[in-house]
């Protein structure tokens, strides 16, 4: 592909995406779905367990992932290094012996009677405190931490310089637009993740509601400051802020209500009064918290279902976020290519209508048998025929 003809399609395709997000009605329905490095390099032929050290090889893939499929959007070249979590001693990430994909355990960087010390000061008590819990190279004495801070930090430059490389590639040479700006995550899943793990925030919400509400108040400027630092340059729409959610849907209502929706709220209309876009993935069912959803930003927000009734998310949602996601990725794995398609129709015509739709899957693309390749593009080749608006 030539560079006049590369740059045409790439203005082609993130005037689709922006369009669709400002709940207006592009040419087409735009397509992009999360892909997982681990997913690329096992399509394209390599080995998951070596590519995972090599940047250059998950490029490779990208850019194959490229040439084979035609999509609006996607989030581009990167990894969750080995090398650079090693380095750290970290037990948030390891890989696996067996898949080589990246795990995250349940690991706790805080104590059930630590969260007075981590509301008077968060980043002081996760900087002193939690990491060095986390990352046992960074709790060596003296000279040993900061000698793995610079090791460590000098592997993740090196890295996010080539991935940068490559990034600008898939734009440049493919036309593709690179759709994830930075990440971040809602305070309570923060505490949720890293410092009390899942179990524990459980707990702490049954035992000490008040300290788990404060602590949310104090991390919600670490999570904006997280998200805007690790943007591309000035505040833009596009590329977008990815905001996974995990913990909410395992939630009481009167609990969600208190303890995860006024600092998320908070975060979201920060980031989109900053001048921002969001992908939002809601993991698992929020069919019951769409009236929550509906005070968020208008025209700042894709929304990623998981489990959702996608017609009653554009009923409900329509007129607030755009919505993607909803189809299940197992039908791709197990159904035939006529079922597949029948599914991707359903969708669009659920959730198509009047703009404001990107299709997209419910999940990320990550394991090597997550689907059928052959369902995969068959789908794909019918929501570009079948997706142009009349």
């Amino acid at each position: 592909m030539n560079a006049e003809t590369a740059e045409k399609l790439y203005e082609q395709r993130i005037n689709r995406v922006k369009t669709a997000i400002s709940l207006e009605q592009p040419d087409c329905v735009p397509i992009y779905f999360m892909i997982e490095p681990t997913w690329a390099v096992d399509y394209a032929g390599y080995s998951v367990k070596d590519a995972m050290w090599d940047i250059n090889t998950i490029g490779k893939a990208f850019e194959k992932i490229a040439i084979d499929f035609d999509l609006d959007a996607t989030d581009g070249v990167y990894v969750r290094s080995p090398l650079f979590y090693g380095s750290l001693g970290a037990k948030t990430w390891v890989q696996s012996k067996i898949s080589g994909i990246m795990q995250h355990p349940e690991v706790m960087g805080m104590q059930d009677d630590e969260y007075p010390e981590l509301v008077a000061d968060p980043f002081s008590f996760i900087a002193n405190k939690a990491l060095p819990r986390l990352y046992t190279e960074l709790a060596k004495p003296g000279l040993g931490s900061a000698l793995a801070l610079s090791k460590a930090s000098t592997i993740n430059g090196d890295i996010y310089s080539t991935a940068g490389r490559w990034n600008e590639k898939l734009q440049k040479e493919y036309g593709i637009p690179i759709a994830m700006g930075s990440i971040t995550e809602a305070p309570i899943d923060l505490l949720s993740d890293f410092l009390r793990t899942m179990k524990g925030v459980s707990l702490d919400i049954r035992r000490r509601p008040d300290h788990v509400e404060r602590a949310c108040e104090a991390l919600l400027p670490l999570m904006v400051r997280m998200a805007e630092a690790g943007f591309p340059g000035p505040a833009a729409e596009f590329p977008l802020i990815s905001i996974p959610l995990h913990i909410a849907p395992y939630l009481k209502p009167k609990d969600f209500e208190r303890l995860y929706w006024p600092t998320f709220k908070k975060l979201v209309q920060r980031l989109a009064d900053d001048g921002y876009g969001m992908v939002i993935f809601f993991e698992g069912d929020w069919m019951r918290f769409y009236d929550y959803l509906q005070e968020l930003p208008p025209k700042k927000i894709l929304g990623m279902m998981e489990h959702a009734d996608m017609k009653l998310a554009k009923e409900k949602l329509g007129k607030t976020m755009c919505l993607t996601g909803g189809y299940p990725l197992t039908l791709l794995k197990d159904g035939t290519k006529e079922e597949c398609i029948k599914k991707a129709q359903e969708i669009i015509d659920a959730a198509a209508p009047g703009g404001g739709y990107i299709f997209g899957f419910d999940k990320c693309l990550m394991a090597p048998g997550d689907v059928k390749v052959e369902n995969l593009k068959a789908v794909l080749d019918f929501v570009r025929e079948y997706g142009v608006y009349k």
